[in-house]
């Protein structure tokens, strides 16, 4: 364990245990899991206080939407949950059928692109104000890659996806359906 760690335990009192760690701009606070938890640091006010839920299992990988609204974690037992972040409660469950190593909310919170298997699924997130819950929609699903898909992310317009996967490719692939772009496959990197 390094310095740097020993201090945030010791100062915070909280525990880092692997995955992502999230940084919102506006608002100055810095998101880490903590096992099957989520701590939020206010970086101003130099608090930290766990977000009141529990996933089933370790999460396995998360985000928040640009907004700094929502977040969306995924745990080891493949459980989507999107927590609205101000109110403190879920919005949505959703049991994915298999492992997921990335998620990453588009640019304009609408949608929801996940990592299962060597597969890209992107989801639409509805967020209705009379509704208490979310609704969720598989909207498309790219099986591009031969092995497992480990990272994605989205252009700054939201108009192409970025996939990374074990079976050393990159793949950029136009999510607009109006789009004149074809995918491009980037292989041989080690």
């Amino acid at each position: 364990m390094d310095k740097e760690s020993f201090q945030l335990k010791n100062q915070f009192g909280q525990f880092y245990s692997g995955g992502p760690i999230l940084f919102v701009t506006h608002n100055r606070k810095l998101f880490f899991p903590t096992q099957n938890s989520v701590s939020v640091i206010d970086l101003v006010n130099g608090k930290i206080e766990p977000l009141n839920f529990r996933s089933r299992d370790i999460i396995n990988t998360m985000d928040i939407d640009k907004s700094g609204k929502f977040l969306s974690i995924i745990d080891k037992t493949n459980l989507l949950l999107i927590i609205d972040i101000e109110k403190k409660r879920i919005k949505n469950k959703l049991l994915l059928k298999g492992y997921s190593f990335s998620c990453k909310w588009s640019p304009r919170g609408k949608y929801l692109a996940l990592t299962i298997s060597n597969h890209v699924q992107v989801w639409k997130i509805d967020f209705s104000e009379k509704n208490t819950q979310s609704f969720c929609q598989l909207a498309r699903t790219y099986s591009n890659h031969f092995n497992e898909i480990v990272s994605i992310d989205w252009n700054f317009s939201g108009n192409f996806l970025i996939s990374a996967s074990l079976d050393f490719t990159i793949k950029i692939i136009p999510f607009r359906k109006n789009t004149r772009f074809k995918e491009i496959n980037l292989t041989g990197f080690m």
